[in-house]
């Protein structure tokens, strides 16, 4: 424009403010700045007008617009003239309540009038005409143009200028703000990037309280002050000084302990506001513009330091940063690998007093400017950051504290908790400096007690027994009784008794006792309870073995666990893995075994109640599965916890649907054959979608213990059995999923490490629910659980930290492996004297309702299908094979929201192998669950600054791409594409793809099954879909594209179903279309596969 006079840049600051300010214009713009003087004495308005106008002559930059250039770069606009938005309104002829009321309504309408920074000036006035010579004056500006400081210089001036009839030469010269901007612009850029990146090494993420509130519209703050006890400001100076630190330094470190307690972070980020007038620039201190600059401050708690340590190396990390306070945030941001924000919190340190009246008048003595007097200033202004400290002197030099926050973010009650939390750091940083860390509490003593005690306190008497004497009692109490339902083929108590008895004989003579482990290698059915019971009864340790798993596993395992006998069906074939352990067929007993129940005259050696129960083997992080070994005690706590929750009884008809491998059968158990109840087994074919829900209403099931994923899979019209209940556990409970079956019926999420026997917590999900967070629950009957930091500090509700299971009913250990059992279990701190906890890994939360949320993992462990995985288990496979260097595996969610593993490898020099070839060494050795999805050839790992593996860089595997190939050619062909593409939700599918390679699990097999069999003739179940095919013989192409770093991505060539088929095999078959319906291809059995392999068909049984 040609009344422009210059265009400069903006300052740091300035660059931030603009694009906030500009975002979106439709919504309150927080950066307004309004100040009301309260004025007495006779007021000449024109006069005010003219001081206003000989002001901005005075300061150019106040008459500044911010527009943006055509290459996108902002810059700053300062016109010769611009007319001073002014306004006059005159309420003296109003009653006093009216009066007050119009003043608010026209202080309010003043604040939420947006500036147009494109349209100068960007200040306004609006003078009130209280009464003859009260008058109320409201200055608008917005903080693109001023500080805090140089707005308290900007009202002395104005009023000087008042006096002075718009006269400046009573006033001192002044140096122009272009001066500042052209300082900062001729600094190092090169030392200030090196300065900040080196201060902000290291750093492995944000720190934020409010994620979700990213882009959102910004609301109108609120305030909370943070009501010191008396004399501890004057305190915290004292100890400041005795430091030789600032006091701003302290409150700084203080308010970060209060983040890491708010955040569970030990490396915290918060910003800062400094003063940004340099030394070494003559006359700053008396410049009028935006000088400030909103800086990262980085503190690190380390447990090993006392709070004086911290204070003084925070000190010193700052005071190197000094001469690099002019760098914008947006440039330090960038030098980071956060990819965004680096924090959302603030703490502001005020050394100018305009936002009360009594202090404003004690520093400028309530001066009188041509007979007008300023008796009082106010002042309203905003950030967009959610939470914000502000700290300024108080009348006895100490610092006064006051939080403001954005309402969308934090709660009035949050906000309270809060200031409490500030205010309880800065007692234990007064009352002593030097105590450690790990000893400075900020919790309330009220908070205290509701975490550890209040949300604690479900607990009730139990009779300890052995396992045999709570199933005996149910025995003898409903013999007649159905126990087991299998298939039709019901057990009573009393046959199942039997049968039990007379397999524990068979293992007493065989020489197990107490403490010796029987591995029982059966699948689903009556036989499994009838062995488990009679290892039970011969007071042996029951070990479930998955006779379907790789021969080298199970080896593993039988030697692991040191069993010296396994249970198995005349069927399996265990030579290949069982060694020298005694092999007992459980339907080939000898005659005439005693069939009464044995006692410790007939065992080996007395049965105890701290003997172990039974041996469960979960994922190990070392590469080597671990084998959690239970003693009998804990199982009654079990009971206790079904009692109450689900007080199961005769006629009452449980489910069995887990993996004997996985301990949920306990809680199907403690629900069944220890209340009276029945325990139905689910059919293999009827275990998920529409042929469960037949199931569970033809069964007439009343508690149903099933997988979140299965739950999802049910039709959701599906009408269930009436007053049947839900227990929903091992993985996250999808919100849909509960508002589909909450309202028709009992849904339980229940959640439990089998460190801690099971299950540890359980939510009762309210009829009413319609949506947020998907509780775990409060602890189980008998159960402590405890939110901690890492110092073992209980933290607040709504606190991340990391969750330990106490109590009585906890696994004894690890079997074999002490290091890692006392990593894991560890000293009750807050229980009983001699009391463990276990460690679990799990973040986790406390809410107002004294309920557990679930937040993830501390580590990188996974849940697959309900399975626990260490990644570093597989990883630690992958990596022995002689073509791969490195190896990470991680967690993916394909298109259908199904977990799935995937690895990503980085091939050792002059190799290049196959991802199928490694998906095949992978399932030699791992059970199916822990077998990669899909595996990622890498050039390199991504690496983040401190050169550990960028997880979130790695690229992601497309589930959904297909390969084409070769086109279906019969009606059958087609028909069983379109039932592939049908049930896995993809366009197309070629006669040669793998079901399971895309993306087809055992729920999805057995919805292919029914469908299957709906349209004509079809296999009779999931496992026979799996051992009738060959591997499929097609090269994959590459997907869509390179990765980053990423040559290409392999669909694994495997089957994803729990249960493989018998045969013992290198190769694992896979689903495909079945070769009778196809024309004959001499050789084909001969073609190399996909992945570098020979196809394979399994061996007859």
């Amino acid at each position: 424009p040609r009344d422009c006079r210059t265009f400069s840049r903006l300052s740091p600051l300035q660059q931030g403010l603009y694009f906030l300010s500009s975002y979106d214009d439709s919504a309150l713009d927080v950066y307004n700045v309004q100040l009301g003087l309260d004025l007495t004495g006779p007021l000449d308005p024109d006069r005010l007008r003219r001081a206003a106008g000989a002001l901005l002559t005075r300061h150019p930059n106040l008459k500044a617009a911010f527009r943006t250039r055509r290459n996108g770069d902002p810059v700053t606009v300062v016109p010769h003239t611009v007319h001073i938005p002014w306004q006059d309104a005159d309420l003296s002829g109003l009653a006093a309540d009216e009066r007050d009321r119009r003043v608010g309504r026209l202080t309010d309408a003043d604040r939420h009038t947006r500036f147009d920074l494109a349209r100068p000036p960007l200040i306004r006035f609006t003078a009130i005409r209280l009464a003859p010579e009260r008058h109320r004056l409201l200055f608008t500006h917005h903080h693109l143009l001023l500080d805090g400081w140089s707005t308290a210089r900007v009202v002395q001036e104005l009023f000087a200028l008042y006096a002075a009839d718009g006269r400046t030469g009573g006033l001192p010269e002044v140096r122009p703000y272009r001066d500042y901007l052209a300082w900062a612009a001729a600094q190092d850029t090169e030392a200030d990037e090196r300065a900040w990146r080196e201060a902000l090494a290291g750093l492995d993420g944000p720190t934020v309280i409010a994620p979700a509130l990213d882009g959102r519209p910004q609301a109108e703050p609120a305030a909370q002050d943070v009501d010191l006890a008396p004399g501890s400001a004057a305190a915290l100076v004292a100890a400041a000084r005795k430091l030789d630190v600032t006091v701003p330094v302290v409150v700084q470190t203080l308010w970060s302990l209060v983040l890491a307690d708010m955040t569970g972070r030990q490396d915290i980020v918060s910003g800062t506001t400094v003063a940004g007038r340099p030394a070494e620039l003559a006359g700053a201190a008396s410049m009028v513009g935006l000088f400030i600059n909103t800086l990262p401050v980085r503190v690190r708690v380390r447990h090993e330091e006392t709070l004086a340590e911290l204070v003084r190396r925070t000190a010193d990390e700052q005071a190197a940063l000094l001469a690099h306070h002019h760098v914008a945030l947006a440039r330090i941001q960038k030098l980071t690998d956060t990819g965004g924000p680096l924090f959302d919190t603030l703490c502001v340190f005020e050394n100018y007093l305009v936002d009360t009246g009594a202090e404003e008048q004690a520093a400028g003595e309530a001066k009188e400017f041509a007979g007008l007097r300023v008796e009082a200033v106010t002042g309203r202004d905003a950030t967009h950051y959610p939470l914000t400290l502000v700290a300024a002197p108080g009348p006895d030099g100490g610092p006064v504290l006051r939080l403001r926050y954005r309402t969308d973010a934090l709660g009035a009650a949050d906000a309270t908790r809060v200031a409490a939390r500030l205010r309880r750091a800065v007692e234990e940083f007064t009352a002593d400096p030097h105590r450690p860390l790990p000893r400075t509490d900020l919790l309330t003593t009220e908070e205290r007690d509701r975490v550890l005690h209040t949300f604690n306190a479900d607990t009730t008497d139990v009779e300890p027994a052995t396992l045999p004497v709570l199933f005996e009692r149910q025995a003898a109490a409903h013999p007649d009784r159905p126990a087991v339902d299998d298939a039709g083929r019901v057990l009573t108590y009393a046959e199942l008794n039997t049968r039990a008895n007379r397999l524990a004989h068979a293992l007493i003579a065989a020489g197990t006792g107490p403490e010796d482990v029987v591995g029982v290698a059966l699948r689903r059915g009556a036989d499994v309870y009838v062995a488990q019971l009679a290892v039970g009864k011969a007071g042996g340790v029951f070990a479930p073995l998955d006779p379907d798993q790789p021969a080298d596993r199970l080896t593993g395992l039988v030697a692991d666990s040191g069993a010296t006998v396994v249970l198995a069906h005349s069927g399996t074939d265990h030579t290949a893995w069982s060694g020298d352990a005694t092999v007992l067929t459980t339907d080939r007993l000898p005659d005439g075994l005693p069939d009464h129940n044995p006692t410790d005259a007939d065992r080996r050696a007395p049965l105890r109640l701290h003997n172990g129960a039974y041996l469960i083997y979960t994922s190990g992080s070392t590469g080597r599965p671990k084998g959690v070994l239970v003693e009998h005690r804990p199982v009654v706590d079990l009971i206790a916890w079904a009692n109450a929750c689900f007080a199961t009884g005769p006629g009452d008809r449980v489910t069995q649907f887990a993996s004997p491998s996985y301990d949920v059968t306990f809680c199907e158990l403690a629900n069944s054959l220890f209340s009276g109840s029945t325990l139905v087994i689910v059919p293999e074919e009827e275990r998920a979608g529409a042929p469960l829900a037949d199931f569970l209403n033809r069964a007439e099931i009343t508690l149903a213990v099933i997988p979140p994923t299965v739950v999802a899979s049910l039709p959701p019209d599906a009408l269930l059995p009436a007053g049947m209940s839900l227990i929903v556990g091992t993985e996250a409970l999808p919100p849909e999923t509960v508002r589909t079956w909450a309202r028709r019926h009992r849904l339980f999420n229940a959640y439990g490490p089998t460190e801690a026997v099971v299950n540890s917590a359980t939510w009762e999900v309210p009829e009413e629910w319609t949506g947020g967070p998907v509780p775990i629950g409060p602890p189980d009957v008998n159960k402590r659980a405890y939110v901690l930091d890492s110092a073992l500090r209980p933290v607040a509700p709504g606190v991340l930290g990391e969750l330990y299971i106490g109590g009585p009913g906890l696994a004894r250990g690890y079997l074999g492996r002490p290091l890692i059992t006392a990593d894991r279990f560890v000293a009750d701190l807050y229980g009983p004297p001699g009391a463990r906890m276990y460690r679990t890994g799990d973040l986790a939360r406390w809410n107002e309702r004294g309920e557990l949320e679930y937040a993830g993992r501390t580590d990188h462990q996974l849940k697959i299908r309900g399975f626990r995985v260490e990644p570093g288990e597989v990883e630690a496979r992958l990596a022995a094979h002689p073509a791969i260097a490195q190896a990470v595996v991680t967690g993916h969610t394909d298109h259908r929201g199904v977990r799935r593993l995937v690895a990503h490898a980085v091939p050792a020099p002059g190799s290049a192998p196959r991802p199928a070839d490694l998906i095949a060494w992978a399932a030699e050795s791992l059970p199916d669950h822990m077998v990669p999805a899909a595996v990622v050839l890498l050039d390199a790992l991504p690496l983040t600054a401190a050169n550990k593996t960028d997880r979130s860089a790695l690229p992601a595997p497309d589930f959904t791409a297909t390969g084409g190939g070769t086109a279906p050619r019969t009606d059958r062909e087609k028909e069983l594409a379109a039932l592939f593409a049908e049930i896995l939700h993809l366009p197309e599918v070629g006669v040669e793809d793998s079901f399971f390679a895309l993306g087809g699990d055992s729920i999805s097999a057995i919805q292919l099954v029914g469908a299957a069999r709906r349209r004509g003739p079809a296999p009779q179940s999931a496992r026979c879909l799996r051992t009738a095919y060959g591997r499929t013989t097609r090269r994959p192409r590459p997907h869509g594209g390179r990765h980053r770093r990423a040559r290409r991505t392999h669909r694994a060539q495997r089957p994803a179903h729990p249960d493989p088929p018998p045969a013992r095999r290198a190769r694992r078959p896979d689903l495909r279309l079945p070769p009778v319906d196809r024309p004959a291809h001499p050789g084909r059995g001969d073609r190399r596969t996909a992945h570098g392999g020979t196809a394979a068909r399994p061996r007859p049984p």
